[in-house]
């Protein structure tokens, strides 16, 4: 056979196939250059070659398709019928579309199939796009393969009853059909095998951006070097606390000892000031006594001058009786002679008694003033008396007060003793429980380490196995895909950041401060020539922030050799808000190509 050319229908390029089996299959040159296309090209020649497609199987595939052209319908109903007998198949129908319009799609594919250029790698794009979505809603690459029945249901027959009278040329319409047949199964199930690739990625991306979160360890790390450093300081402060209360405990056995003692004094002076005050009373009424003797000698004193009065009276009268006797005496002469005498005896008698009543009168004058005198002096102390014995009836009642207030100051003391002495041996337990919690944060840090040294081994783990994953899919043309790729190649980074400040990951100071070298800024340098990306103002705006982390990094780098840790935090703060608008920004560039 001869070789033949077929030109691409929309003129920007053309596509080279061998229409002899046994020759080599010219490869494609580009037929949309700068597109996402170019890279599918080489991947559909092979496929082309693989199958051995010539210009006279496109031919009777395009005969069979008027042959057909009837029975699309028949074999769309047919399609749903056998559907709406699968539940589950039924259910993803209802959920995203309706028969009708499905049927029409099923004509519309089954037609192109038969009748399009399938050199134009545009053409195929759209048939991967089909995939996509079928593999998007969940319904399985075996029951899209299945649908293929449905078509031989009714071509088979077809061709073998147009063609039955000769079989040369009904082998080689069959084998025609089954070529284009097998080569859209393959666009299709590659789709599905890309998309399954994809979503085991993104299951896997998932995986590791949920331990990126766990990132936290170097955080819980540091606090829990923290708490050791506060256990350590609170570790000093409780010795130092037991070492006080006990100060005090004893400070306070001592206090309640010596209050003890001063009540004991103070019941003794109670019992003091309560005899004193006893005796007061007693010499009060001792007072009262005297005070009314003496009024009594007074009034003795009274009556023995009254008498006294009344005596010198008498002798006043016989003093003038005996001188009128003298006088009568003298008269009667010497008859009178001894009566003369007896008067005189008697009027010198009288001047005896006149003077000795005097003397005793001025005698008892003074024992009168004495006595008036004692009963003044005796009837102030008296009430002086009755003024102290109030007074010492307060002062006896605050002295009982006062040894009342020791007795409950002694019980306070008592109590307070006691309290200090379960202080102090509770700020034992506090050490011993310090002491074990300084152990058992040394423990949490110790399991920290190994927690993140496994976290840190799985992540590599799961990210070796996720970029054997995207190396299959290296000519991936999707840029969701590719979008979802950088944002976890973006996070791993900063990931392995991470880890290596926790000591774990290894890195150069070039692997941080030149953001072109990581596979995030490689991703970008690449895209910037991408049509769909270049021009997106969220696609531009993502060097900036990106710069700025690895900015960030290198300082953190210099700031942990020099081991300042207050910069190593601050520095990381500003990185992690630098990242987190890398990722926004690319959610955001990811969500509006889901809306495209």
């Amino acid at each position: 056979m001869d070789k033949r050319q077929l030109q691409s229908k929309d003129g920007e390029g053309e596509m080279h196939l061998m229409l002899n089996r046994h020759s080599k299959v010219i490869p494609l040159r580009d037929v949309h250059s700068g597109t996402d296309l170019q890279t599918d090209q080489e991947a559909l020649n092979d496929k082309l070659s693989f199958l051995q497609i010539t210009y006279e199987d496109l031919a009777r595939v395009r005969d069979v398709s008027s042959l057909m052209e009837p029975y699309f319908d028949l074999i769309a109903k047919r399609q749903y019928d056998v559907i709406e007998q699968f539940p589950s198949l039924n259910a993803i129908i209802l959920e995203h579309s309706h028969r009708e319009r499905l049927e029409r799609t099923f004509v519309a594919y089954f037609k192109s199939l038969f009748s399009a250029d399938i050199t134009n790698p545009e053409f195929w794009m759209k048939r991967r796009r089909i995939g996509r979505v079928h593999s998007k809603i969940q319904v399985t690459a075996d029951w899209y393969v299945g649908s293929y029945v449905r078509l031989f249901e009714y071509l088979i027959p077809v061709i073998v009853d147009k063609w039955n009278k000769w079989p040369g040329e009904l082998s080689e319409i069959l084998l025609a059909c089954m070529k284009i047949v097998l080569l859209d199964m393959q666009v299709i199930m590659e789709e599905y095998e890309e998309q399954a690739l994809f979503i085991n990625i993104e299951k896997l991306s998932d995986v590791l951006e949920y331990m990126f979160e766990l990132n936290g360890t170097l955080s819980v790390a540091e606090k829990a070097a923290k708490v050791q450093e506060d256990a350590d300081n609170i570790s000093a402060a409780a010795q130092q606390l037991t070492a006080s209360v006990r100060e005090v405990a004893d400070y306070a056995v001592k206090a309640t000892e010596h209050s003890e003692r001063v009540m004991r004094d103070a019941q003794a002076g109670g019992e003091v000031a309560r005899t004193a005050l006893e005796g007061i009373v007693a010499l009060r009424q001792a007072f009262e006594q005297l005070q009314h003797q003496s009024t009594a000698v007074v009034s003795a004193a009274e009556r023995i001058s009254s008498v006294l009065e009344l005596i010198q009276e008498i002798a006043e009268q016989t003093h003038v009786l005996s001188l009128n006797a003298g006088i009568e005496a003298a008269r009667a002469g010497e008859h009178g002679r001894s009566f003369q005498v007896i008067a005189s005896e008697v009027r010198a008698l009288a001047n005896q008694t006149r003077n000795s009543i005097q003397d005793t009168m001025e005698i008892i004058r003074d024992v009168q003033n004495a006595a008036h005198t004692m009963n003044q002096v005796t009837e102030r102390i008296s009430h002086e008396l009755v003024e102290k014995v109030g007074t010492a009836h307060q002062a006896m009642g605050a002295v009982e007060n006062i040894v009342s207030e020791v007795h409950r100051i002694v019980e306070y003391m008592a109590n307070i003793a006691a309290n200090t002495e379960e202080q102090a041996a509770a700020t034992d337990d506090i050490a011993t429980r310090v002491t074990d919690i300084m152990d058992g944060v040394m423990n949490v840090q110790n399991a920290i380490d190994a927690l993140g040294h496994d976290i840190y081994r799985t992540s590599v783990q799961v990210n070796d196995l996720r970029n054997s994953m995207v190396e299959r899919i290296a000519n991936a043309h999707h840029d969701r895909m590719l979008l979802r790729i950088a944002k976890t190649d973006h996070l791993l980074w900063k990931w392995w950041l991470y880890n290596y400040m926790m000591g774990y990951h290894p890195m150069e100071e070039e692997q941080l401060k030149d953001h072109h070298q990581c596979r995030f800024g490689k991703w970008y340098d690449a895209a910037k020539g991408h049509s769909r990306f270049a021009a997106n103002p969220l696609f531009q705006r993502l060097d900036q922030p990106h710069q700025r982390v690895h900015q960030l990094a290198s300082e953190i780098y210099h700031a942990l050799q020099q081991d300042i840790r207050s910069d190593v935090s601050m520095k990381m703060r500003d990185l992690e808000e630098a990242s987190q608008e890398v990722v926004r920004l690319l959610n955001a560039l990811y969500e509006e190509l889901e809306r495209q």
